[in-house]
């Protein structure tokens, strides 16, 4: 497994002291493992005598310093937009305990209920039709998007991130970009400034937005868990909600991973959006991907990826600089 800057793992001593905090200190780890795919958070599977399911427990990131601000904070977050999933009657993990850092170990952390289940995108699912999935992941989608909050923006416990209008939300995410791209010189000045100039420009097509609902931003088939049923695969939870923002919902129909013409039966509409809906769209794949750049050379340290990420940011600019 690729290890990134701001990824470590923990030690025996770490692993023990999260489950006597949890369980109390007669408590005996029977197991733990670190789970697949982790390059930000270092996530492990841990079974204990204490509990019948086993448990999740995600640690926070090293070099903070090379962390985006809103991702700073994002973990604390969490327990908030759990309970809004499961007040709306949508799957996801249950969280057990939320811990800052310095209080166990010297990482934050938090502790989630295990969901048996297989990720939606594990090797053994390719020769499998999944259309119907991707109808209910449609339908989960579109109850999401029913989600509201007063501000735009990131929702935490101390009001960090959150704003009045989706524009200044907007704004405030392209110049902290723009200044990363500067600091590790990711771009020319002039992609730079064109990447700012182009959403400055759609200042009134970003404050079409008026109601803060909520949008995942991270929906792909990593972050969707499926279990089967009657011989049939149904959606058991959607996780990673740490990347998650108030504003507006069509974000999520900017990812090209998950917004197939299935997704869109579920959904409950056509694939074709509207020409101010469609380029707002564009808009949120720009910034997305801009940040991606960054996340796989500073955080990941994934040159060869990041090669990549730059040739698609620059195609979307260019893209958007000639409509």
């Amino acid at each position: 497994m690729t290890k990134s800057k701001i990824y470590k793992e923990l030690n025996n001593n770490e692993i023990r002291d999260i489950c006597f905090d949890l369980y109390g200190f007669d408590t005996i780890i029977d197991s733990y493992k670190i789970l697949k795919g982790g390059m930000f958070n270092t996530t492990y599977l841990i079974e204990t005598n204490k509990a019948t399911n086993p448990i999740v427990v995600r640690v926070a990131p090293i070099n903070r310093h090379l962390l985006y601000d809103f991702e700073k904070d994002m973990m604390s977050a969490e327990p908030m937009l759990h309970d809004m999933l499961h007040t709306n009657n949508i799957p996801t993990a249950k969280i057990i305990k939320h811990v800052n850092k310095g209080k166990v170990i010297r990482r934050e952390y938090i502790v989630s209920e295990y969901i048996y289940s297989i990720v939606m995108n594990d090797p053994s699912l390719e020769s499998i039709n999944l259309n119907y999935v991707y109808e209910e992941i449609g339908r989960i989608t579109n109850r999401i998007h029913t989600i509201q909050n007063e501000k735009f923006g990131w929702k935490r416990k101390s009001g960090w991130g959150e704003y009045d209008t989706w524009y200044e939300f907007i704004i405030s995410f392209v110049y902290e970009t723009a200044e990363r791209m500067k600091q590790y010189e990711l771009f020319s000045n002039q992609v730079i400034s064109d990447f700012k100039t182009i959403f400055q420009k759609n200042f009134n097509l970003l404050n079409e937005i008026k109601i803060p609902y909520m949008a995942h931003t991270d929906l792909w088939q990593g972050n969707i868990l499926l279990k089967k049923d009657d011989g049939k695969y149904k959606v058991a939870g959607v996780i990673d909600l740490d990347r998650t923002i108030f504003g507006d919902k069509y974000w999520d129909l900017s990812s090209p991973w998950i917004t197939n013409k299935s997704f869109y039966i579920g959904y409950n509409r056509g694939a074709k959006l509207s020409e101010n809906q469609e380029k707002r769209c564009k808009l949120y794949r720009l910034l997305s991907q801009f940040f991606e750049v960054y996340v796989w050379l500073i955080e990941y340290d994934d040159n060869t990826r990041f090669e990549k990420e730059k040739i698609v940011a620059i195609n979307l600019l260019n893209s958007l600089s000639i409509t």
